[in-house]
């Protein structure tokens, strides 16, 4: 609060008082829950604003949008980092076509990474040319502002000096739709897990794909990601298509595939 009313925010807090109990919502951006009570909350507010537990990540709801989804975030950052340095900017690999598609439109360098925070930390401290970086579930870096830490108060006091500054409504209602699935987790035995996520490599080897954190499976309309849970004996699968009738058409095609090759390792 004294941080946002420090570069002149009028700042209304909602469950500000501390309480391990987390009495109305767990403390998550991406909780819907917590969405929904910010949302109700809402007035003539340019804003809002969702912080986790301990302010590492934040989440933003726009007036007559609602969420603004986390791929629109990461597309946003990296307009405003890459206007202020050219570089590279870093992003986990379940992120939209929208992102890297922006990035480079923005005279940057998309680089993919392994999904987790741990990652991207890893990638931003050993190489001194990103400018910014970001992953879905709400952790935001930005190097180029000297500050290499995912900080959600940081990200939210850069979030209302560019809603100052700029129409997001119109912005983020000129990004191209691309359709994303849920991501499906379907069951698998621990010892399977492995052996399925390398059939699907081989199983696509006809397709381009990229390794680096499970299986991403290139196609001419979207993509798919076939990865396994590190804590639950599961294979998450997620698509991206050009059209929703090339999502569902991704993801039953490489469901099935997940799901054959899960009974013949079981």
């Amino acid at each position: 609060e004294k941080v946002l009313e420090g570069i002149g925010c009028d700042v209304k807090p909602i469950n500000d008082e501390i309480d391990g109990r987390f009495p109305n919502h767990l403390p998550d951006p991406t909780n819907e829950d917590a969405k929904k009570a910010l949302r109700e909350e809402m007035k003539d507010e340019d804003l809002g604003i969702i912080l986790d537990g301990d302010g590492d990540r934040a989440g933003f709801i726009l007036p007559g949008k609602g969420y603004i989804a986390e791929d629109e975030v990461l597309a946003l950052f990296s307009q405003h980092c890459l206007e202020k340095e050219k570089g590279k900017v870093v992003h986990d690999l379940r992120a939209s076509i929208l992102v890297p598609e922006k990035i480079r439109e923005s005279g940057g360098e998309a680089v993919e990474t392994r999904v987790g925070h741990t990652f991207i930390s890893e990638s931003i401290h050993s190489d001194q040319g990103i400018v910014f970086a970001g992953e879905l579930s709400g952790h935001y870096y930005f190097p180029v502002y000297g500050f290499p830490f995912d900080d959600g108060i940081f990200a939210a006091a850069l979030m209302c000096k560019i809603a100052s500054e700029n129409d997001l409504r119109k912005i983020i209602s000129d990004y191209p739709e691309y359709p994303v699935s849920p991501e499906l987790r379907i069951d698998c035995p621990e010892e399977a897990k492995e052996k399925v996520v390398e059939g699907i490599k081989n199983s696509y080897s006809d397709h381009d794909v990229s390794t680096i954190d499970g299986v991403k499976i290139i196609f001419e309309n979207g993509w798919a990601l076939v990865r396994p849970s590190n804590t639950e004996e599961k294979i998450s699968v997620r698509c991206e298509g050009d059209t929703q009738e090339d999502v569902d058409e991704i993801l039953e095609e490489v469901k099935a595939e997940v799901k054959r090759l899960i009974a013949k390792y079981s």
